[in-house]
């Protein structure tokens, strides 16, 4: 008993409802954290007498909380950054397999290929970046696709246009020709043309002519 925190003590004889406290006792009675635990059991001796035994200690819950609580503090720490690092490990590495897809898919959308797509397989944040990029470069090719009719109905324009600007410009050289030759023919009295009347009114003819040309072409380019 007294190397032991539980002290064992024979009861005397006292009343049912009295417990003699010894002084040996490690209790403080001021104290609203300790309790007193006490424990009898009955034996009989030799001789025949019977005697109680008393088993007493004390307990402060508080301080035995705080000592427990401060003796896996330090198990609960490691436990807890060790969870902790697990979990960002495991994070990180999904992390970094979302970012080396994008890459990976967005270098191949870089080089224009149209089956190129990120494979969406959850609805978080990452599930709403690679929707998203995956709209975006559909409507980039939509807008290649867009220019590529464009530029080919401008170069088949541009093809019709200079057609026909020669064609009209050859139209219009054959009367100015003509018109200048019988000018010059009239100018100097060659032969039929000294009858100046007569090729006056061809010249008209060929002025009205060159008039109505010019005003299609006018016309025609306007549209």
């Amino acid at each position: 008993s007294n190397t032991n925190e539980i002290k064992a003590f024979i009861k005397k004889n006292t009343t049912s409802n009295e417990v003699e406290i010894k002084k040996d006792l490690n209790v403080d009675l001021k104290s609203s954290n300790n309790s007193l635990i006490i424990e009898e059991r009955q034996l009989k001796l030799d001789t025949g007498v019977e005697i109680r035994l008393q088993f007493v200690s004390t307990a402060d819950m508080q301080s035995q909380a705080k000592n427990l609580s401060l003796q896996f503090l330090p198990y609960s720490l490691i436990i807890s950054l060790c969870f902790s690092a697990i979990v960002s490990l495991v994070y990180a590495k999904s992390i970094k397999n979302h970012v080396v897809e994008i890459k990976s898919v967005t270098d191949q959308m870089m080089a224009l290929e149209k089956k190129a797509r990120l494979e969406i397989d959850s609805s978080d944040e990452i599930g709403q970046l690679k929707a998203q990029i995956n709209d975006l470069y559909e409507t980039l090719l939509d807008s290649i696709s867009n220019l590529e009719f464009k530029n080919k109905e401008i170069l088949r324009l541009e093809k019709i246009k200079y057609d026909f600007f020669k064609g009209a410009s050859h139209e219009l050289k054959t009367p100015l020709a003509s018109l200048k030759i019988i000018l010059e023919n009239m100018k100097y009295n060659v032969g039929k043309y000294k009858n100046r009347d007569v090729y006056i009114d061809d010249c008209i003819d060929l002025v009205d002519h060159l008039t109505k040309n010019i005003q299609q072409i006018l016309s025609v380019y306007s549209i």
